[in-house]
């Protein structure tokens, strides 16, 4: 089983994505109100298969987060979704990014999410030689 996180400073965005996602795959899908409580929690051992992260948050956008992300393990792949994708060109090159309130955001979004998870990540490796 996989575990996909979703960062995201509003909640009511949190919560409908992870309702959707639990209704399409079976993997664990942790919610993260700030990207440096996602931090914390990685420099303590865990490891996601997939980050699934708004763009425009207070402290630390996005792009930030995923930079520092990569940082600790670079087969962590990430998605940014944001309500204004203007200005993130240099970012696109490295992640897909996802504008909410589009008429196609959520299958694109599932469809990545699927297109990720079939890609085996370092963490996912690791969890099923451990059993868990």
């Amino acid at each position: 089983m996989a575990q996909i996180v979703l960062v995201d400073d509003n909640e009511g965005v949190l919560t409908t994505i992870q309702l959707l996602l639990k209704a399409r795959h079976d993997d664990e899908v942790a919610l993260y109100t700030s990207p440096e409580e996602l931090l914390r929690a990685m420099d303590q051992g865990m490891r996601p298969d997939l980050v699934i992260t708004d763009y425009s948050m207070p402290g630390m956008n996005g792009g930030e987060l995923l930079t520092s992300i990569a940082r600790r393990d670079e087969s962590i792949p990430g998605i940014v979704i944001t309500g204004y994708p203007e200005g993130l060109d240099a970012l696109a090159g490295r992640y897909p990014i996802l504008c909410k309130g589009t008429r196609d955001f959520i299958p694109t979004l599932l469809k990545h999410v699927k297109i990720f998870l079939s890609t085996p990540t370092t963490a996912s490796a690791e969890r099923l030689l451990a059993g868990s």
